[in-house]
């Protein structure tokens, strides 16, 4: 038990260092597949939101720039009674969904910006490079038509480093040659 006030904070600056060496660990070792469950979770949460949508009486379509339109995702927009029990519990689920693929994807991008040398080593195969396309897939799916200007600048960034991905992909398949 530390008696003076520079010896507690000196304990307490070695157990936040350690808890960030032990958090920078996990994000180090974190597999690239997150990027792949990042894009189903959000898949999930949209197509179940898309289906309550399109299925019940609480929803009418609109057009894509209207006002009303408040989710503008694929595949069309509707406007909703946001009264209606079932639209709310519909919503929370959307938005438990794309918060589950945040985390998902900010631990990958976690580990490309403290392990990039691993995340670089991963890219040099097309088994292990595939998940990192999936995490684009998410962020865009995530970010398209919500958060404003934030949201078209990482869908845009998103597009772009999955058009990149594809290519890398593409070039190191042919180089391995794993296309049929």
């Amino acid at each position: 038990i530390p008696l003076r006030l520079d010896d507690a904070i000196q304990l307490l600056s070695q157990k936040i260092q350690g808890m960030f060496v032990a958090f920078e660990l996990l994000i180090s070792n974190m597999p690239s597949l997150v990027g792949s469950l990042a894009l189903a979770w959000v898949s999930l949460g949209v197509d179940w939101f898309k289906w309550y949508e399109e299925t019940f009486d609480a929803c009418h379509p609109t057009h894509y720039h209207n006002k009303a339109c408040v989710f503008p995702e694929f595949p069309g927009c509707f406007v909703c009674d946001a009264e209606r029990e079932g639209y709310q519990l519909v919503l929370r689920f959307h938005y438990i969904c794309s918060t589950v693929a945040f985390v998902f994807s900010s631990f990958l991008v976690g580990k490309t910006l403290i392990a990039f040398p691993v995340v670089r080593d991963e890219l040099a195969n097309p088994t292990t490079a595939a998940p990192l396309g999936l995490l684009m897939m998410a962020l865009e799916k995530v970010f398209a038509g919500n958060f404003g200007i934030i949201g078209k600048t990482v869908t845009y960034v998103a597009s772009g480093l999955h058009a990149a991905v594809a290519m890398w992909f593409i070039f190191i398949s042919i180089m391995y040659r794993t296309l049929p």
